[in-house]
């Protein structure tokens, strides 16, 4: 079972610990004992993942997919959700990961949008992969010959991030260009357009007023259920998300009990500080190995890494730290 797994079915049977079978079954959402991932277990119901968050959910339906394509593209009165098709990937990387949100729009765009808590350049370098994997469904799904003469007909991309963090980003887009390469004339440049505000009263306006005032009812209560349920009641009143709000709010309490709880999250945050050492830790020994191949072979740098079998990437990297000392 992988780490983060274990994790999940640890932290749902610690908060049903004691509890009879049946009890578990009924237990639902308003109660204190609901774990913050229910069903991550065989359960049943709606399966959870770490990483599904407010967003994954209200744009899993067409109608808030169509909303947020008409936010983007202003002029696109005339579409309708008939013109909508979510291609958002599912497991599709090696790590199990996916994309948050693939959209097309009546065989003509294909729109990739991220959503980012905190600020990563590294959202582009993902997208490609999340492109390249969703052009080649379409070629698949609508039988295109990608070996034939003549030019296909392929939808335009378009790529989005809408940062919801604290951190001030005055930047319009992230591109592999400039951002990655120096500038430098290469023949691949990928541009993401960033969002930091809506337009009064579209769809991603009232998305970052919901985490807004979810940030001010969590300093007001603390990383709690009471902060969402203030927010979710102050977000109806001022109808930000109205709809969405009174249809799901069991599913938005659901996500946001995993995560606002600490634990949890620290399990997370270990995990990853782990995997960065432990990665570390495999660097310094290869360091050290090629060091001593160094001194005790009179062997030049590129001989002992060659030697270990270093290459690519991965021999810079070395070679850096050598010089460095």
């Amino acid at each position: 079972m992988k780490p983060l797994e274990e994790i999940k079915l640890s932290y749902y049977n610690e908060r049903t610990k004691g509890m009879g079978k049946s009890e578990k079954k009924k237990l639902n959402i308003n109660d204190e004992k609901h774990p913050a991932k229910e069903n991550i277990s065989s359960g049943g119901g709606t399966k959870r993942n770490y990483k599904d968050t407010v967003f994954l959910d209200l744009f899993s339906d067409r109608k808030y997919v169509l909303e947020l394509y008409k936010a983007l593209k202003p002029d696109a009165s005339d579409f309708t959700e008939d013109d909508i098709e979510i291609t958002t990937l599912q497991n599709v990387m090696v790590n199990g990961g996916y994309n948050d949100l693939g959209f097309e729009v009546n065989g003509h765009y294909i729109y990739l949008v991220e959503e980012q808590a905190t600020w990563s350049e590294n959202i582009v370098i993902r997208i490609i992969g999340y492109f390249a994997e969703t052009l080649k469904r379409h070629i698949v799904k609508y039988q295109l010959n990608q070996y034939g003469t003549k030019n296909l007909s392929i939808p335009l991309p378009l790529f989005y991030v809408i940062y919801s963090g604290d951190k001030f980003v005055d930047k319009e887009y992230i591109s592999l260009k400039e951002d990655f390469f120096g500038g430098a004339d290469t023949s691949v440049d990928v541009k993401v357009k960033v969002i930091t505000k809506g337009k009064k009263g579209d769809i991603i306006d009232q998305y970052f007023t919901f985490i807004n005032v979810l940030k001010e009812q969590i300093k007001i209560h603390g990383r709690n259920r009471e902060a969402v349920k203030a927010a979710i009641e102050i977000c109806r009143d001022k109808d930000v998300l109205r709809d969405y709000l009174e249809k799901r709010q069991e599913e938005v309490f659901s996500i946001m009990d995993f995560l606002l709880d600490k634990d949890t999250i620290y399990k997370y945050d270990m995990l990853d500080h782990e995997r960065q050492a432990a990665e570390k830790s495999e660097e310094q020994t290869k360091v050290n190995l090629v060091k001593s191949l160094m001194e005790s072979m009179k062997l030049s740098m590129d001989q002992a890494m060659t030697a270990l079998k270093i290459e690519g990437d991965e021999r810079d990297v070395i070679a850096k730290q050598i010089k460095q000392g």
